[in-house]
């Protein structure tokens, strides 16, 4: 036998301990999915207090319920100077998925680690001269692997219910992370990106006139996804009426109608 033909014979060897390595993860996975989607959720006693959570349809919680399950089993939660329980899990974890709504089986699979805080951050930076310049870090920020959040914040949130929302926010962001670039394209945009990018970039420009939103949302482009995002699901209706063409470019994204609290998946 020559060495050319080892050599294939080794090639269609490794590619088929390949394939079968492919197919036992696979079915291991949806094992692993269907035990999640077999267990009780610890979640439900918290998210009834919520507005966001009570006022959706039985369907769309029971997905909701099966993500937020999954995304507390895969993702590690970081107490930094303070205790966590199961509450401010699952409240992370219920406004982490509701982007992700129409999308059962994403998990932010670049997501690693959320740290929490129990307060306001304050955070040193270094500028170009090498002198330290302290920033404020009002309430969350997103780096890829990890999220930090300042629970103080998310409580005078969905507690007072001020149309706000950091985790929403900070999530928005690793949406967009996800897809390689942070421009304020996320993931979902992917398969129509440039008909995406076209209404997004026009809408920025227009909101950048208006000065409609929260202020924070003209900081870049990036920031104008994460805050219109906010809007999208917890202001819909003024999304609608000022920047009615992102609003259906956010419904055919998310695949959901915040305003008839319909899934079109």
């Amino acid at each position: 036998m020559d060495n050319f033909l080892k050599f294939i014979i080794a090639l269609w060897a490794v590619f088929f301990l390949f394939f079968i390595y492919q197919i036992f993860s696979y079915i291991k996975f949806k094992l692993y999915l269907k035990s999640l989607q077999n267990k009780p959720c610890i979640c439900k006693k918290y998210l009834e207090k919520l507005q966001d959570y009570k006022k959706l349809p039985i369907h769309i919680k029971n997905i909701l319920e099966f993500k937020i399950k999954r995304f507390i089993r895969e993702k590690k939660f970081i107490p930094k100077y303070m205790q966590i329980n199961d509450e401010i899990k699952c409240i992370i974890a219920f406004y982490a998925c509701l982007p992700t709504i129409a999308y059962k089986n994403f998990c932010y699979p670049s997501l690693k680690y959320i740290y929490i805080y129990p307060h306001t951050i304050i955070k040193e930076h270094t500028n170009q001269n090498g002198i330290i310049k302290k920033e404020m870090l009002i309430s969350g920020e997103s780096i890829g692997e990890a999220v930090i959040i300042a629970w103080d914040e998310v409580k005078r949130e969905i507690y007072h219910y001020k149309k706000r929302n950091v985790i929403i926010h900070e999530f928005a962001h690793e949406l967009d992370f996800e897809e390689g670039i942070i421009d304020g394209i996320p993931i979902f945009a992917i398969k129509d990106y440039e008909h995406f990018k076209k209404i997004f970039n026009e809408t920025f420009q227009k909101a950048t006139k208006d000065r409609i939103l929260d202020e924070y949302a003209f900081s870049n482009k990036a920031e104008f996804f994460a805050v219109s995002t906010e809007y999208f699901f917890l202001k819909p209706q003024t999304l609608k009426t000022h920047y009615p063409k992102l609003f259906e470019e956010y419904i055919k994204i998310f695949k959901f109608n915040p305003l008839k609290m319909t899934n079109i998946a």
